[in-house]
């Protein structure tokens, strides 16, 4: 492997590990009282019967937009930024 390929690869895992103990954190100081209220008070909020639609499109619809945006220039970006012209290496 070239310095270049291993340096990619050093700062993916890196970067990955980073993530997940941030993740891991986050997931530990999850509030009681929310959990409680999305669990008991979406069917009276929402007028949703499934409690994933509720929370998906109604209390987290700003979030999952965003982060679908978010993707969505990620791909073009990539996309755009990695097209070559034939003969060109």
């Amino acid at each position: 492997m070239t310095r270049r390929k291993v340096l990619g690869l050093a700062v993916c895992i890196i970067s990955l590990i980073l993530l997940f103990s941030v993740y891991n954190d986050d997931m530990r100081s999850v509030s009681n009282e929310l959990y409680d209220h999305y669990t008991t008070m979406y069917s009276d909020e929402t007028g949703s019967e499934n409690m994933v639609t509720a929370i998906y499109l109604n209390y987290r619809f700003p979030d999952t937009l965003f982060e679908t945006l978010t993707l969505l220039i990620s791909v073009i970006g990539i996309i755009s930024f990695s097209r070559h012209s034939l003969g060109e290496d």
